[in-house]
């Protein structure tokens, strides 16, 4: 394991949604599936947004929610600490799910920037007790990066709407500074509005 991982399993596209690369960290580590929740700021609900399986069902991105405080993930994103089930049928917090029966053992690490959850990455293993203290380092490692990139991935998708909006204010500054008509100038002040 002696290759920097981490910058290469997280792909990201315009509309803020990323994928963890299985043939990197889900190959290195004995996890046959790994997704990724994110929450955004006052919200209760994690949305679903990316996975990796070893050999991936129909799993439909949208829609797919859970509630903080639900299931392993929704308490770990509560808490924002990482939750360790190396036997999820000794797990009170685990939730069975049909797409993964095969699930035996889970981790589910908060993506945090300091004291702020963005998300929850979640790691799941068909062997029981799956996730030794390295493992947990790597995925840690793992969900701080990842939490960067998201992060990272909001404060663009910010810029580029503060920038939008800039754009129409000037564009409206111009349109009263050029046209003299006021019935001119209303039609087009709407016009660069709308």
């Amino acid at each position: 394991m002696g290759e920097n991982l981490i910058p290469s399993h997280l792909v990201s596209y315009p509309d803020n949604i990323f994928i963890l690369h299985k043939k990197t960290v889900l190959n290195e580590l004995k996890a046959a599936t790994a997704a990724i929740f994110t929450l955004q700021s006052g919200s209760q609900t994690l949305r679903f947004r990316a996975y990796s399986f070893e050999n991936p069902p129909e799993v439909p991105r949208q829609g797919v929610a859970v509630q903080l405080g639900e299931g392993m993930v929704g308490a770990a994103a509560e808490t924002g600490e990482q939750i360790v089930a190396p036997d999820v049928l000794k797990e009170p917090r685990y939730r069975f799910l049909d797409v993964l029966p095969e699930t035996l053992s889970e981790v589910s690490l908060p993506l945090k920037i300091e004291n702020t959850v963005l998300g929850v990455l979640d790691v799941q293993s068909d062997e029981y007790d799956a996730f030794d203290e390295i493992d947990l380092m790597v995925l840690g490692a793992l969900a701080d990066n990842i939490a960067v990139a998201v992060q990272g991935a909001r404060l663009y998708t910010d810029l580029r709407i503060q920038a939008s909006q800039i754009s129409s204010v000037v564009e409206v500054s111009h349109a009263l500074n050029s046209i003299i008509d006021l019935d001119l100038l209303l039609d087009e002040v709407v016009y660069l509005i709308h």
